[in-house]
């Protein structure tokens, strides 16, 4: 990634949430979500929920992880404040994420900013991801323009613990682009990497941000365009880090389009804590349904 994008990225991602578009991108994005913790998962929403209940489980779940011996409390406030925005058929999160991050995470003189859970989702949205991609797409060039593709947009949480109980998290984003002729079509790879300020710290800063490709095919229709197959691949080898990207490029069918995270969480069943049963809202009035975390399948976006 050049370093004109990263400072570009980093500097977005300082800006208030009030200022950036989270309130209406995480509840799209919510339902491409995971959360997991040294790869193995803990979260991932529920089909056939409204925005807003997966987003409640999610603020949970990340405030579980995050923020220590005062999560309790939090975890309480934000299933409060689920109930009080929660409208039966009329699910419009966009209009009161806002609110109800100011009022979970707001501290009276601190700007909400400084929670590490605002933290985490500020870097779910599309003006901190978009630098990246235009420098993709630049770096193609015109000639190769490419488009993105429906339903391939998913973002991993991955919480992880060193040797020496540092603490790390990692938000990757993947999504797949196009070519407008069909000739080729990549996955892109964006990771924010952020680690606690201290030991025993639930402060947490970004310290890092890149770009990769994680996936390349072609088309069989490329051989109509002589040079173009390696054109791409001379283009993006600079951002691919494993080289048998490049090799299976050559052989790899076109239908075979998505690539698995370069880290996947191992897909294990893991039930909430008692203290925040995960809840559909939607689906009865007599009580919260039992704690479910591992969904069939991701809808598309």
């Amino acid at each position: 990634m050049q370093e004109a994008t990263k400072a570009k990225i980093l500097t977005t991602l300082l800006k208030p949430v009030t200022q950036l578009p989270v309130h209406t991108d995480l509840p799209r994005l919510v339902h491409v979500l995971t959360i997991s913790k040294n790869q193995k998962l803990l979260f991932t929403a529920q089909l056939g929920v409204p925005a807003l209940s997966n987003l409640e489980n999610t603020l949970i779940v990340l405030t579980q992880e995050l923020l220590g011996q005062e999560q309790k409390k939090i975890v309480s406030l934000i299933t409060s404040l689920a109930e009080k925005h929660f409208l039966i058929g009329k699910d419009q999160p966009d209009k009161v994420i806002n609110s109800i991050l100011t009022e979970a995470f707001g501290i009276p003189g601190t700007p909400i900013d400084s929670n590490p859970v605002v933290k985490i989702l500020k870097a779910m949205n599309q003006s901190v991801m978009a630098p990246a991609l235009i420098e993709l797409k630049m770096t193609l060039g015109i000639q190769n323009m490419t488009k993105d593709v429906a339903g391939s947009w998913k973002i991993n949480v991955d919480f992880q613990e060193g040797a020496n109980k540092e603490k790390t998290i990692v938000v990757t984003s993947l999504k797949r682009e196009q070519h407008i002729s069909n000739m080729f079509q990549y996955q892109w790879c964006l990771s924010f990497v952020f680690q606690a300020t201290s030991p025993n710290s639930s402060d947490v800063q970004c310290k890092d941000v890149s770009v990769k490709v994680t996936d390349l095919v072609f088309s069989e229709d490329v051989c109509k365009k002589p040079g173009l197959k390696e054109e791409v691949k001379e283009t993006l080898k600079k951002y691919i880090t494993d080289q048998n990207i490049l090799i299976l490029a050559e052989s790899k069918p076109w239908t075979q389009q998505a690539a698995p995270p370069p880290t996947p969480p191992k897909i294990i069943t893991v039930r909430m804590p008692k203290i925040s049963p995960v809840r559909d809202r939607s689906a009865s009035q007599s009580g919260p349904t039992s704690p479910n975390v591992i969904a069939e399948k991701t809808p598309t976006t």
